[in-house]
């Protein structure tokens, strides 16, 4: 089974969202699994361990489905663009004054 130009295309565009989506998503989870503070062994500590644990074991698997997704982009022939997105968040000059 062959992709034609205009499937082929549309999955890259998918995929480079994807990507994306993935991208973003991996500091959230970092971030919260850095804000775990350890503390003295105390009752809490267990639960602090697990959700320390947890976070990481996420942010872990995103960064594994943003390997895969760029993976897919390169062999269908496409181009993995993580950081072009950001270009134009701000399109006009912001005035310091």
């Amino acid at each position: 089974m062959s992709l034609c130009d205009e499937d082929r295309q549309k999955l890259k565009d998918l995929l480079q969202q994807a990507a994306q989506v993935e991208l973003s998503t991996i500091p959230i989870y970092l971030y919260a699994m850095y804000s775990i503070k350890p503390g003295s062994p105390s009752s809490d500590s267990l639960y602090k361990d697990k959700a320390y644990n947890l976070l990481r074991s996420v942010a872990i698997k995103k960064m594994l489905h943003l390997s895969l997704v760029c993976n897919l982009i390169q062999s269908i022939g496409g181009t993995v663009n993580l950081f072009d997105t950001y270009k134009n968040l701000n399109p006009e000059p912001i005035q310091f004054s």
